[in-house]
């Protein structure tokens, strides 16, 4: 994916921020939904149990390297295409996202995805 589909933003404002594991359960189940899975775990946590077709995110992959001291700050537009392109989205797909530390590294996805305007 070469370009960022503003119409994903739209068909993903159909459908809550936050869901439920048996909302994710019903998702799952009904073969007419795209669903792109995001398991930003620890790598070791991701090998013993993850999602079905959940694709592991490198929390790494979300900032920019720390040269200067300034954590935190958004990789450069290159680095973010090449994550966005690992992602293999569509207009079509719902994101769900995870993590295994309380929900901060799973609002790091959400955050520099709405900052690629999805």
């Amino acid at each position: 994916m070469s370009h960022i589909e503003i119409e994903l933003a739209h068909q993903l404002q159909q459908w809550d921020l936050v869901i439920e594991s048996h909302q994710l359960a019903d998702l799952l189940n009904d073969a007419s939904q795209f669903i792109r899975i995001l398991d930003v775990t620890r790598p070791n946590v991701y090998e013993q149990v993850h999602l079905p077709q959940a694709y592991w995110i490198d929390p790494r992959q979300l900032v920019q390297a720390d040269e200067d001291g300034a954590s935190g700050r958004l990789p450069d537009l290159e680095q973010l295409q090449s994550w966005l392109d690992t992602l293999d989205l569509t207009d079509q797909h719902h994101i769900v996202v995870y993590d295994d530390e309380g929900g901060g590294w799973a609002g790091r996805v959400i955050w520099n995805l709405h900052c690629c305007g999805l």
